[in-house]
């Protein structure tokens, strides 16, 4: 069985996420590169047939950058967004509750990838990404599709008010258990999507959630390991 969520989305395109039995795919650990990462990193490309890759070191902002093959394999520090039309390059990031969040037009041009997890949704990754987009490629949101990776859901995605109160603008994506509050982070991520001008129907939801999934994927939340075991994300053309 391929241990890669590999999404369809027609001639051209492949996007996915690796697995908890990949290994642990961590770019860096204070501040150094984290060695195991990269040896799992290398692996995963060649079984997966990736010869040419970026990879962000995350800052949990909302940076975004395009690149090219001239940045090809290596890694791009403090940025949480990427976007390229140079075929044959693969876009990656790490994941480990946070969700990957995808982006391509229906002519299948270019391709971009967003690290969104709270912090990054609410300062608007979503949004700015879109945005940029439009500003790169000239492509109007309605053309645009999108796809939601594994991430942590509602059901154990539990915040306090410091957190609450960064999304007090999505009412309907919070919920109170036994006292606990929950928010429904792919829901939020969906209104900015719409929010931007993405269809509705130009939206792809893996439904998959990374802390009730044990076998297949790590989770910060469930495992709190140091240093945090990760997923690789990535898209790229063909």
């Amino acid at each position: 069985m391929n241990r890669t969520q590999e999404g369809s989305a027609g001639c051209g395109l492949r996007y996915g996420c690796s697995a908890k039995a990949d290994g642990t795919m961590l770019v860096a650990y204070n501040s150094r590169i984290y060695l195991p990462g990269q040896r799992y990193r290398e692996n995963f490309f060649q079984k997966n047939n990736i010869e040419h890759w970026v990879v962000c070191r995350l800052a949990h902002s909302t940076d975004i950058r395009a690149v090219t093959l001239a940045d090809d394999q290596t890694v791009i520090y403090d940025t949480d967004g990427l976007l390229t039309s140079d075929h044959g390059l693969f876009l990656c990031l790490t994941v480990a509750d946070c969700f990957p969040v995808y982006f391509w037009p229906k002519e299948k041009n270019f391709v971009g990838l967003a690290h969104a997890g709270w912090r990054g949704v609410s300062g608007n990754i979503i949004g700015k990404m879109v945005e940029k987009i439009k500003l790169e490629f000239s492509c109007l949101p309605e053309d645009l599709m999108a796809a939601i990776g594994p991430g942590i859901r509602q059901c154990h995605f539990e915040v306090k008010e410091d957190v609450l109160q960064k999304f007090s603008d999505f009412t309907e994506q919070i919920t109170t258990r036994h006292n606990k509050t929950f928010i429904d982070l792919a829901g939020i991520i969906k209104k900015q999507l719409v929010g931007a001008g993405v269809l509705s129907n130009n939206m792809i939801d893996s439904d998959e959630c990374t802390h009730c999934l044990t076998g297949k994927y790590f989770s910060y939340r469930r495992g709190k390991t140091d240093p945090v075991e990760a997923m690789l994300s990535y898209i790229g053309l063909v």
